[in-house]
């Protein structure tokens, strides 16, 4: 007779054998086709499309921006990405890795110039053998991607204030009422600085202190980093508790008026309790008062999605860590204590399997 852990042995290999085998197989397959470390470039750079720099187009990003109604626009300032412009009056900013060419957001400017933009964009990686990629799409500009046979996935939501909603007197508003009044009682006094007149020295050590706290380095692409040259585009709130800064947060403004959004928001471990509420709050009144139609609170990862399927569950596991998840649930309860509007925004790629455009994007953006 046969031991039956033998028995149970063979069978489990039998198993692998059988069913991993071809899975191993599609696995190395896919790799090969999403993740070639060469990129081979056509080298007849008169048919490429024209990209700049910053340096190259700073002014005209500047009146694009004040054109549009966008205020992460700002992000185009960041110094770490390139651009495609189309008749002046719009733009792509996007980075590239050795695989992917990874736009950040949609177009913006005039919608007239988006198609040659983005016949621009696509025409250029194919060049460099490189699959176009935009991350955090609107749902507005879905069609239009989808018209040329690419694909969305959904990634996260964006939440945006409506202003003249915006009041403390909402039974909804409970939560919010209850952290500004523990600000109050601690004594946590907020400033507005305008654009070029933030104190940056100090501001400095409360960054430093928070970026120790996160054990983790700046990130770029889709958040700002702290640097002056970089923070002089926006206006800057300061926490004071104790005669002391406890805590600061960043604003972009660069839009036609209808909006401002977050950018930095960093504080001090033992900060009193309530102050980042405050400061966000402090961020929304001030908007108010500059008749500002739209505050953005910006981008929540998922870490739930009814419905989803199986294939997208995975896929969202493969961009976010556990760490990132465990922190996006104190993010959206964060964000919506001030009740914000919930928009979906969605990675698109025109892969039919996106897994290398979800890897190339969280490197990029998380840096791991």
């Amino acid at each position: 007779d046969i031991p039956t852990a033998d028995m149970l042995s063979t069978l489990v290999l039998y198993r692998l054998i059988y069913n991993g085998g071809p899975f191993v197989l599609a696995l190395v397959l896919l790799g090969r086709h999403e993740f070639s470390a060469k990129v081979r470039a056509d080298h007849n750079a008169a048919r490429l499309p024209q990209v700049f720099a910053l340096p190259e187009v700073r002014g005209e990003i500047l009146r694009i921006n004040k054109t549009q109604p966008f205020a992460e626009a700002g992000l185009a300032l960041q110094g770490d990405k390139a651009f495609l412009v189309a008749h002046d009056s719009a733009y792509m900013m996007f980075s590239d890795t050795s695989t992917h060419q990874i736009a950040m957001g949609d177009p913006l400017g005039d919608p007239a110039s988006f198609p040659a933009l983005l016949d621009r964009f696509e025409a250029r990686a194919r060049s460099f053998r490189r699959k176009p990629v935009i991350y955090k799409a609107r749902e507005d500009m879905l069609a239009k991607y989808e018209s040329r046979g690419w694909r969305s996935l959904p990634i996260g939501q964006e939440a945006v204030v409506k202003l003249s909603d915006y009041t403390l007197q909402k039974p909804a508003m409970r939560e919010l009422r209850r952290k500004l009044r523990k600000a109050e009682k601690a004594g946590v006094r907020v400033i507005c600085h305008p654009a070029g007149t933030a104190p940056y020295a100090r501001l400095q050590g409360i960054s430093d202190v928070w970026l120790m706290a996160k054990a983790g380095d700046e990130s770029r692409f889709s958040m700002g980093h702290f640097a002056p040259e970089y923070l002089d585009h926006a206006l800057v709130f300061e926490a004071r508790h104790n005669q002391k800064t406890v805590a600061f947060l960043t604003v972009w403004t660069e839009s036609n008026g209808c909006e401002w959004s977050l950018d930095l928001m960093r504080g001090i471990p033992d900060a009193p309790d309530g102050v980042m509420h405050a400061l966000v709050h402090a961020a929304i009144t001030e908007a108010q008062k500059q008749n500002v139609e739209n505050f953005n609170l910006c981008f929540v990862p998922f870490w739930v999605r009814p419905n989803a399927s199986r294939w997208s569950h995975f896929l969202l596991w493969m961009f976010y860590n556990a760490s990132a998840l465990q922190e996006a649930r104190g993010l959206y309860r964060f964000k919506n204590s001030f009740r914000p509007a919930w928009h979906q925004r969605y990675l698109v790629t025109p892969s039919r399997l996106p897994i290398g455009a979800v890897l190339a994007v969280r490197k990029l953006v998380r840096g791991n």
